[in-house]
């Protein structure tokens, strides 16, 4: 039996994993993303945290990324 599709958002601070969501967290991609956009307020990329947001199915695709030194060095 195949598992159903679940989200995963992953924080990482200065380069080491920070924590990640549990699988029966975010079944939606509605919510998903609604949580990925308010984390991304609460853990911003100019203390160093970078986030992404995955789909797994099985296997996984990312579904959006900030990267921290991305983000920084745009808002230079």
């Amino acid at each position: 039996m195949m598992k159903p599709n679940h989200y995963e958002i992953t924080v990482v601070r200065n380069g080491q994993h920070y924590f990640a969501t549990a699988e029966r967290s975010l079944t939606t991609e509605r919510e998903a993303t609604a949580c990925f956009n308010h984390l991304c307020q609460l853990f911003p990329a100019s203390e160093g945290y970078s986030l992404s947001l995955t789909r797994w199915e099985g296997g996984g695709h990312c579904v959006a990324q900030r990267n921290a030194a991305v983000a920084d060095a745009v808002a230079r």
